[in-house]
């Protein structure tokens, strides 16, 4: 394994890695730092406890789609070609031959597990020809990223349904950070009842994607006046 690594400005420049805690940025660094010719980490547990990172840090990765987890409890780099170029002289490839055998390698930049786009962080620098276009990966890899993640439900819930595709996006990038759908389910029907978000027909209803990228999940609730019946009840029982 090489002695030195380098790291390319087009991932951790990108917003994407810089809306990232700063701790899972210097975890990623540490890996990288770490991973053998080909970009697996053997113990990426011992390197958590050795930089005094956390689990979700790790988590954190995954979600962006920097790292590939496998059941063996190996990682790889997503992006290991963008990183380093090895000279083939001093390339000493994996040992992990299993793991290496279920990638394949999109644009000869970019890991792919199976024939999944394992990625949601989007490269800056121009695809190949020929190659399949930025807007399909960004169409399948957004499709990836919805399944079973709550956002039809989400939608379902939020009362002003405008600009469904900037809702996608932001969803998919607070994924690390929104807690469970039922909280956020909660959250939105408490404020559908509040006189910010009935007032006027509702015209200061947050757009979806504004709501999200500003994760008003996080807002305290309002008070929600009581209905005429609602009294009566408690009053009376």
């Amino acid at each position: 394994m090489a002695s030195r690594r380098l790291f390319s400005l087009d991932i951790i420049d990108s917003d994407s890695f810089i809306d990232m805690p700063v701790s899972a940025r210097m975890l990623y660094i540490d890996l990288g730092i770490r991973a053998d010719d080909d970009g697996f980490i053997s113990s990426p547990q011992s390197i958590i406890r050795a930089t005094g990172a956390a689990r979700d840090d790790l988590r954190v990765l995954g979600s962006k789609g920097l790292i590939i987890e496998f059941d063996t409890g190996l990682l790889v780099i997503t992006h290991w070609r963008m990183h380093n170029s090895i000279r083939k002289d001093r390339y000493n490839p994996t040992i992990f031959k299993d793991e290496f055998n279920l990638l394949s390698i999109y644009d000869g930049t970019t890991y792919i597990l199976g024939n999944q786009l394992a990625t949601n962080w989007q490269p800056t620098v121009a695809l190949s020809k020929g190659k399949i276009s930025k807007d399909k990966i960004s169409q399948r890899l957004l499709a990836d990223g919805l399944r079973d993640s709550g956002f039809d439900l989400f939608w379902k819930t939020y009362p002003r349904k405008v600009k469904k595709a900037e809702a996608q996006t932001a969803w998919i990038k607070h994924k690390a950070d929104r807690p469970p759908i039922d909280e956020i389910v909660t959250t939105i029907e408490a404020w559908s009842k509040a006189d910010d978000w009935t007032k006027d027909n509702g015209q200061f209803i947050p757009y979806p994607a504004s709501w999200i990228n500003s994760r008003r999940w996080e807002d305290e609730l309002p008070l929600i006046p009581e209905t005429e019946d609602e009294e009566i009840k408690r009053i009376f029982g």
